[in-house]
């Protein structure tokens, strides 16, 4: 459209004119798990991508790369969090490779296909992301959240990552806000893996409803 020129009415300006990033919006009832995917494209192509109406913390695509992470670690079959995890800058997956992936089974899950992927071609990625998997999940019996994300985060240099991107910096503090409130979590209540990826909802949730009702 903006290489067409494509024309939209300016209110303001009372009059039709090109079409602008700034005109184009998409719309998701959560930018929760998928979110982290559609940053990462808009960012390969160029394009600015600017989420709104949720806190920032739980909103950004690092932190919910991280809980898609965790969900995984889980349970594997839970296909959008390992398309997210996939698809980040932690395993770096073309959505070409994931569809090629995917179509060795396509009838099961994802994680499924993953493991009959490396059957058949050996491929050394998917097979480190299948392993890796397999040691988070065993690890997750025996430490707490937040020493399970900062097993990940020194494993996957995730931090210094994030850190090279635009406004690095805040996505950094980003990651480590996540570590610090699941320090908080273990030491306040702790629980199984599963509990605190409940109680990262449950502070989404809330923090979703004070921004609603300052909103109001």
């Amino acid at each position: 459209l903006i290489r067409d020129g494509y024309q939209v009415y300016d209110k303001k300006a009372n009059a039709s004119r090109p079409i602008r990033l700034g005109d184009v919006a998409i719309l998701a009832k959560s930018f929760k798990t998928i979110g982290p995917v559609y940053e990462k494209v808009f960012r390969e192509a160029g394009l600015t991508l600017a989420a709104t109406g949720t806190p920032a913390l739980w909103d950004s695509p690092e932190v919910n790369t991280v809980i898609a992470f965790l969900n995984i670690i889980d349970n594997p079959y839970d296909d959008l969090a390992l398309f997210a995890v996939m698809f980040s800058d932690i395993y770096a997956f073309g959505a070409e490779k994931i569809a090629k992936i995917k179509l060795t089974d396509r009838n099961s899950h994802l994680f499924d296909a993953c493991k009959k992927y490396v059957e058949e071609t050996g491929d050394r990625d998917c097979a480190k992301l299948l392993s890796d998997i397999e040691r988070y999940s065993l690890l997750s019996k025996n430490l707490l959240a937040d020493r399970l994300i900062r097993q990940i985060y020194s494993d996957t240099s995730y931090c210094e990552k994030v850190s090279c991107l635009e406004k690095g910096y805040l996505r950094r503090e980003n990651l480590m806000r996540l570590y610090d409130f699941a320090c908080s979590w273990s030491t306040n209540a702790g629980g199984s893996l599963y509990d605190f990826i409940l109680q990262t909802e449950i502070a989404r949730s809330k923090d979703s409803e004070k921004g609603d009702v300052e909103d109001a």
